[in-house]
């Protein structure tokens, strides 16, 4: 079946408060409102206005307080090797949701932090498999004009979608002799 395209007319577009009521007579099938209020966006259909769904940006209203167990720390002693290797296995939770802030606490102003983010992906071939999702730098402990950044973050998809979580971090870098430090790890759901 083909379908010419027509015309229909300039599509409106209407903005009020939540609390407004929209208009409902005289209005055609594609007209926009915008709640300033809650942000939110409807059009208008012939079922009457209905929300646009959009996808949501994150803010501090999208991270949630949920945070996978406890705060892990991983521990590099004075003179330790470029790429020692410290792991950590996140427990599944109960309902796993889609997306995951991983945050790194990195004190270290002499190396970078590669961290290896793993789903555990079970029986697959007849054992337990670590399956890489993604790799992320975490970058030294710096000053930029004037501010100390030393906590970074990351928003990561599907790292329970078979079984646990395993990060396997390493510095980039060799240590010195007085250059040991602990580095700290944080799982938050994000809405």
């Amino acid at each position: 079946m083909n379908m010419a395209i027509e015309l229909i007319g300039a599509i409106q577009r209407w903005i009020g408060l939540s609390t407004d009521a929209k208009p409902v007579s005289d209005v055609k099938p594609g007209v926009v409102f915008y709640e300033t209020d809650t942000q939110k966006e409807f059009i208008y259909t012939t079922a009457g206005w209905v929300e646009i769904a959009r996808p949501s940006v994150l803010t501090s209203r999208n991270l949630r307080e949920t945070q996978i167990g406890a705060d892990q720390d991983l521990t590099w002693a004075n003179s330790d090797a470029v790429n020692t290797q410290k792991v950590h296995t996140f427990t599944k939770p109960a309902n796993p949701i889609e997306e995951y802030m991983l945050i790194c606490y990195n004190p270290s102003a002499v190396t970078e932090l590669t961290v290896k983010i793993f789903n555990i992906e079970t029986n697959l071939k007849g054992a337990d498999r670590d399956v890489l999702l993604t790799t992320i730098s975490v970058p030294r402990h710096q000053t930029v004009t004037g501010t100390t950044i030393e906590a970074y973050a990351r928003i990561i998809h599907g790292i329970f979608n078979g079984g646990n979580c395993k990060i396997v971090v390493s510095n980039d870098f060799a240590l010195g002799a007085s250059d040991g430090f602990t580095a700290t790890f944080r799982l938050r759901e994000v809405m």
